[in-house]
């Protein structure tokens, strides 16, 4: 929609503004629109992962914005030069796509979305997914507002974003801060309890003796937040950006 492609270019020039890569399949729609916004930032290199061969740019109208990403950035393909834009080929580069991301924001899709099959590629990597709300009523936010219900966290601009990557929005200081929310009560106990050592959801209701269904929101919330990580059923501390 109009809208998605407004919010996808806001979304793709203020993180490049804040140094992020903005990384996309360069297609029609949400993905062009987020990498114009990039490159209007002009400080993010601009990153792109594509299909086909890299001397065929696909779709034709994006020969402009191809040439300007490969410039400035980077244009990423599996595929050797002269290789056609085929359709199957398109779903395979999602998982170059998610494995190159640290936060995969989907602005819109359908309920069977292209961009799902990325998401799809993230979750099996531990890639944090964010979705940005739209109407219920609209078709073109039914896949993202399913996320939201699944537990992805909502984008309602490019500082959610930023704070999920440890970016210091507020551009003071000589580098990033940590603006992750301060955990309090259960959730900080969870977290220096995992901070010892990784720990189960089950090991740490014995722990605390707290009844699972709050241990398990808090664990939720404290990955959320960017606090945990949570690998094979064992929670882990995850490090801020400035953290070495």
């Amino acid at each position: 929609t109009r809208q998605g492609l407004d919010i996808a270019a806001e979304l793709g020039h203020d993180l490049a503004a804040l140094g992020a890569a903005v990384v996309s399949g360069l297609a029609l729609g949400i993905d062009g629109a987020a990498h114009r916004g990039a490159l209007r930032a002009g400080v993010g290199p601009p990153i792109a992962v594509v299909g086909n061969g890299l001397d065929q740019p696909y779709p034709r109208s994006h020969r402009e914005l191809w040439a300007a990403v490969g410039e400035e950035g980077l244009l990423v393909s599996e595929w050797p030069p002269g290789t056609p834009p085929e359709a199957f080929r398109f779903p395979l580069r999602n998982r170059i796509l998610a494995a190159l991301c640290e936060v995969l924001v989907v602005v819109e899709s359908r309920e069977r979305g292209g961009s799902l099959g990325t998401v799809h590629e993230a979750l099996l990597r531990g890639v944090e997914v964010m979705a940005v709300p739209g109407s219920p009523r609209s078709r073109a936010s039914s896949g993202t507002n399913t996320l939201l219900r699944d537990g992805a966290a909502p984008v309602t601009s490019a500082d959610d974003v930023a704070i999920a990557l440890g970016l210091d929005t507020s551009r003071v200081g000589t580098g990033p801060v940590d603006l992750r929310p301060l955990p309090t009560g259960l959730a900080a106990d969870l977290l220096d309890r995992c901070r010892g050592d990784a720990a189960t959801l089950d090991e740490l209701v014995l722990a605390t003796g707290e009844p699972l269904a709050r241990v398990a929101m808090a664990l939720a919330r404290l990955e959320r937040d960017g606090w945990l990580a949570e690998s094979g059923g064992w929670f882990e501390p995850r490090r801020s950006r400035g953290e070495r």
